[in-house]
């Protein structure tokens, strides 16, 4: 699922989180706003999209990958927060992600589509948003999402890497879009589950890095778009369960590497490998996370310029602050229950917060950076039935950061892509449900609501715990808005 290093070309195979970055102007008090949710109609199935400038304009584009209606659908922002209806393109197999590279020369963003048969089709843009076919490629794919693209030969063509089950193979682009015949190198596995495009070794060439089961394997540019011998490196965890992310952690020049998987069935941990220089590794260092440790991501949280370590496991997320030599401090959990996907992105301008979405719960969280890299207390907003895929970008050119979210849901609107536009002084009215007086208070002014009347009844929630709101969760108010409650008194004794 980063994204996330702004000194690297990072593609992880995760559900792919694009992040559009831009100065963002403070909202008042530094508090976050997020208007009622607007949705528009994708292809059937979406599995993943991609949010880029499509056409141009100047403005973010958004490209579903469709697995049902096997195609991919172009959405055209109109500028004003909201999108043209989409434009579907078949791509003859369940498109089940899709990546976003200028592959032909024209200096316009054409698509890559990884299909469920294990191959990939590509898609050049006419440079007007809409697009023509192009070359179809059987790549033996592993994971739903290890398809990464990068100028690994210095032509200024972005060629395609894709991983197996313990192979990794290069599509280097001929400069026209299409690619000279496959040259595939091995790779520890079996299962491959992460795939890392970096420039390991200082030479301005990606270099190639993959996880799998306890081991990070790395593949050296040869700066002609092959690479040299295979290194393995023992890391704790099995990455196709986790993630694999890539940034410079102690402030060497050198990027370094760090694994997040299970590794007992009592705990996971992450694995920080410390890169020596011209791409070799330190032994990996072992950082313990929790039960069922998922996505990860590397940012500067604390403002420090050391990039801290942000992880997700059951039902929490661990944020481990960089001590500014690669090495990180005891980690600190915030609770996050029911939600799966993340990204970091600064939603109200002043650093980098972390936003999430729960495909079972159908709701946007946020945790606001406090400074220090220090958060509050989650934050949620209603959002549609089931996303699977989470974006944060401007979408509507005010300089302020918008959250779009994917959803397959067969119920609740599924097939849909969701926007909800940052609008600072808005009351977010949040779920209080079974929480007590004084944490309700709280958690409603958070939201930027204020507190109305209290009344009681008889129920089998806890005396003095909330049963009831008014309005519900997920209602948006205007500035002064108001939310009214009902306390327990407890079972009726008569």
């Amino acid at each position: 699922m980063s994204k996330r290093a702004a000194t690297v070309a990072l593609l992880a195979c995760i559900s792919v989180a694009f992040v559009l970055s831009g100065a963002a102007r403070p909202a008042p008090g530094g508090r976050l706003s997020l208007a009622a949710v607007r949705s528009y109609a994708t292809g059937a199935g979406p599995q993943s999209f991609a949010v880029a400038d499509l056409n141009a304009d100047r403005r973010p584009d958004v490209v579903t990958a469709n697995s049902d209606g096997k195609s991919v659908s172009v959405l055209l922002d109109r500028a004003i927060g909201t999108f043209a209806p989409k434009r579907d393109y078949r791509v003859g197999g369940e498109a089940e992600s899709v990546i976003v590279a200028e592959l032909n020369g024209d200096a316009k963003p054409d698509l890559v589509v990884r299909r469920g048969s294990g191959s990939f089709s590509v898609l050049l843009n006419r440079g007007d948003g809409r697009f023509v076919h192009g070359q179809s490629t059987e790549a033996g794919l592993s994971c739903e999402h290890c398809v990464a693209s990068a100028d690994l030969n210095g032509d200024r063509r972005a060629d395609v890497v894709t991983v197996g089950d313990d192979v990794v193979s290069v599509f280097v682009n001929r400069g026209d879009g299409t690619f000279a015949p496959v040259r595939d190198y091995a790779v520890a596995g079996p299962d491959v589950g992460e795939l890392v495009l970096a420039d390991l070794s200082g030479d301005g060439r990606p270099d190639i890095a993959t996880a799998a089961d306890r081991r990070v394997s790395v593949l050296l540019s040869k700066g002609d778009g092959s690479f040299g011998p295979l290194r393995n490196y023992k890391a704790r965890g099995c990455a196709c369960t986790g993630s694999l992310a890539a940034a410079d952690l102690n402030r060497d020049k050198a990027i370094d590497l760090v694994s997040t998987g299970q590794w007992e069935d009592v705990m996971d941990f992450a694995s920080v490998l410390l890169n020596r220089g011209h791409g070799t590794f330190l032994r990996a260092r072992k950082y313990p996370v929790g039960t069922n440790a998922g996505e990860s991501a590397l940012a500067d949280l604390n403002g420090d310029s050391a990039p801290d370590l942000i992880a997700q496991f059951e039902g929490k997320v661990a944020v481990f602050s960089n001590r500014g030599n690669g090495t990180f401090r005891r980690k600190r959990d915030y609770s996050t229950p029911g939600f799966f996907q993340f990204t970091v992105a600064d939603v109200n301008g002043r650093s980098p917060d972390l936003v999430f979405a729960s495909w079972d719960l159908g709701r946007v969280g946020v945790l606001l950076n406090r400074g220090h890299g220090k958060f509050s207390r989650l934050l949620q907003y209603r959002t549609l039935d089931g996303p699977t895929s989470l974006a944060v970008t401007d979408v509507n050119t005010d300089r302020l950061r918008d959250v779009l979210t994917l959803s397959n849901a067969t119920e609740g609107g599924g097939n849909r892509v969701s926007v909800l536009l940052n609008k600072p002084g808005l009351c977010d009215v949040q779920d209080v449900f079974q929480k007590t007086l004084a944490v309700a208070r709280a958690t409603l002014a958070r939201g930027g609501c204020h507190f109305g009347r209290v009344t009681w009844g008889y129920s089998t929630v806890r005396r003095g715990h909330v049963i009831a709101q008014r309005p519900r969760f997920g209602a948006v108010l205007r500035d002064g808005g108001t939310v009214n409650i009902v306390l327990s008194l407890g079972r009726s004794h008569g």
